[in-house]
């Protein structure tokens, strides 16, 4: 999912303006507080320049505690130890931004830990929630088709796939929305499920995995890979089956996976 998952070159810039922008802030501040000439204005802009950097430094602060937790489940495969550093993280967050990250995090972690029926008795809790923008939406559907397929609910399955099918061809502001996941991949589970095992595979070798990061890939993996054990394509599923090895992962979809 790419919404919390890329760790990209957009956020490191995004750093390194954002300590620019502090860095000039509190130079022209000073400048300023040298060149007032009364104690009580230099007390004031001293108090003010401490306040502002300090919640801006804490919130950056945060920041940081995010993208750790979000590369420690997405690039590490640790969801386990994932959650226990986003559980840190609200703890110090006092402004109570990550909150709601928090909600659409517990969709990947229940997910990587295989516990598809919590996952989704969790999103019809957080259901206002995830019916608030376009992009929450997108998740809920996508995650109660994943979920329901993996729990063998095929009729769901297939409802919430002719969902993201409308939402898929639907424009806002005339773009299409966010894509938020493999549309291919979502294609070809939905295949498995109405037993279309051939069209299934030719779906799957049509991915392109290059620009997935680990975590997707280890589901692009262990999807694929029990296709091609289902229809006994030997080569493919011993090859995906080393892929997930290779990447050590911790999760219970890598630990599964590695013993296909």
């Amino acid at each position: 999912m790419k919404t919390l998952e890329k760790m990209s070159f957009s956020q490191n810039a995004q750093q390194i303006i954002s300590y620019t922008f502090y860095i000039l802030f509190a130079g022209y501040s000073i400048y300023k507080i040298i060149q007032t000439e009364f104690i009580s204005t230099k007390i004031l802009f001293i108090i003010l320049l401490i306040i502002i950097l300090g919640i801006a430094l804490y919130s950056e602060y945060l920041k940081h505690l995010y993208r750790k937790a979000i590369k420690t489940i997405a690039y590490d495969l640790n969801p386990e130890r994932a959650n226990e550093q986003f559980n840190e993280l609200l703890k110090k967050d006092v402004f109570h931004a990550y909150k709601n990250d928090k909600k659409i995090f517990d969709t990947l972690y229940y997910i990587d830990q295989m516990q598809y029926k919590k996952c989704l008795e969790h999103i019809e809790e957080n259901s206002k929630f995830f019916h608030s923008s376009i992009d929450q939406l997108l998740i809920y559907h996508h995650t109660k088709f994943y979920c329901s397929f993996m729990l063998n609910d095929l009729e769901c399955t297939k409802q919430e796939y002719n969902k993201l099918e409308r939402m898929r061809n639907t424009k806002i502001k005339g773009a299409k929305v966010s894509p938020l996941f493999n549309w291919e991949f979502m294609d070809a589970i939905y295949l498995i499920s109405r037993k279309d095992y051939k069209q299934s595979y030719n779906v799957f070798k049509s991915v392109n995995t290059d620009n997935m990061n680990p975590r997707e890939k280890v589901q692009y993996y262990y999807q694929f890979g029990l296709l091609c054990n289902k229809i006994k394509e030997k080569n493919l599923y011993n090859n995906y089956k080393n892929k997930i090895i290779n990447l050590k992962g911790l999760s219970n979809t890598c630990k599964k996976g590695e013993i296909l």
